[in-house]
């Protein structure tokens, strides 16, 4: 029985709590950075508001098309024999190593030059599908990442909060 319940709220350990601050941070980095990409698209590489626009898809796209494929193998890798013990162990390096892709799509992004004037640059792209990556692997890793943190009777209330953070 997974129903929601405030009360078990007070059982979930610190790896819970470590997943939610991490998920809190995480999507406050891509969230808003891709409500303003199509808008940065325009004025930053001059692009038509249809071409910024089929660009600021990238991202969703790519992490709608390999998200499912990423699930297997992490849970494939995830179960073989040498990290069976700890299973999170081996998500929460996958967890790590997209945060980290994800910075380096952002630190990338900052240092790109505006294109000259009547040019349009697509060197956007680059970071688009690094954000794109990150985002899927990230998001792979974590969500699986819950049910190993919390008790079996909590799971249902651990997704809910996490979704509601």
């Amino acid at each position: 029985d997974e129903k929601f319940r405030f009360s078990d709220i007070k059982t979930f350990n610190k790896s819970f709590w470590i997943i939610c601050i991490s998920c809190v941070i995480v999507y406050t980095g891509i969230f808003p950075f891709l409500q303003v990409a199509s808008k940065m698209l325009q004025e930053k590489f001059n692009m038509s508001e249809s071409t910024a626009g089929g660009l600021f898809g990238i991202p969703y796209t790519i992490s709608a098309c390999t998200s499912p494929f990423l699930g297997i193998l992490i849970d494939k890798i995830g179960k073989r024999t040498i990290m069976s013990k700890y299973p999170w162990m081996f998500k929460n390096i996958i967890v790590i190593g997209s945060t980290v892709m994800l910075l380096i799509a952002h630190i990338i992004n900052m240092f790109l030059t505006q294109c000259p004037a009547g040019e349009v640059c697509f060197i956007e792209i680059g970071p688009l599908v690094i954000i794109g990556l990150g985002y899927s692997l990230y998001a792979a890793a974590l969500w699986g990442s819950i049910p190993y943190v919390v008790e079996s009777k909590t799971v249902g209330t651990a997704f809910g909060f996490v979704t509601a953070i």
